[in-house]
């Protein structure tokens, strides 16, 4: 038992593990940029409208009525937040080509790349600060 903690203390694993941290933090840093770009063409290119919130299923994600050019559509949300409720109005971008082929609009358009880079962020940041620590100390 006391070699496991021995080898848990070697400098080289400690290293692998921040290398591996900082490595999957640069991996949601590059994920996040791909989710902002995407995000920023569905609202070029795609246009948007207001939907009104029907109810919501199980897991909580909120069903969704709107119109496109007359024409009645519904459809679930990919994301929902604590205050939506039911008669909400929420505003989605839509395929013309399909429209019942959405994505959200607003904060939820921004979730997942908010998330990501956060994320990447932290898993980046706190090797290299662990990293710069231990080289001060050496």
């Amino acid at each position: 038992m006391i070699s496991n903690m021995r080898s848990v203390t070697d400098p080289r694993k400690q290293l692998l593990i921040l290398v591996i941290f900082g490595l999957a933090g640069i991996i949601m840093i590059i994920a996040s940029g791909i989710s902002l770009f995407n995000s920023i063409h569905i609202k070029n290119t795609y246009p948007q409208t207001a939907a009104e919130i029907i109810g919501f299923d199980s897991g909580g994600s909120p069903h969704i009525s709107y119109y496109v050019e007359g024409q009645a559509y519904e459809a679930r949300l990919s994301y929902s937040t604590s205050s939506m409720k039911t008669g909400d109005r929420v505003y989605i971008f839509y395929d013309p080509a399909d429209p019942g082929r959405i994505w959200p609009g607003g904060f939820g358009a921004h979730l997942l790349t908010v998330i990501l880079g956060s994320m990447g962020i932290l898993f980046t940041g706190v090797p290299l600060l662990i990293l710069r620590m231990i080289r001060n100390r050496l």
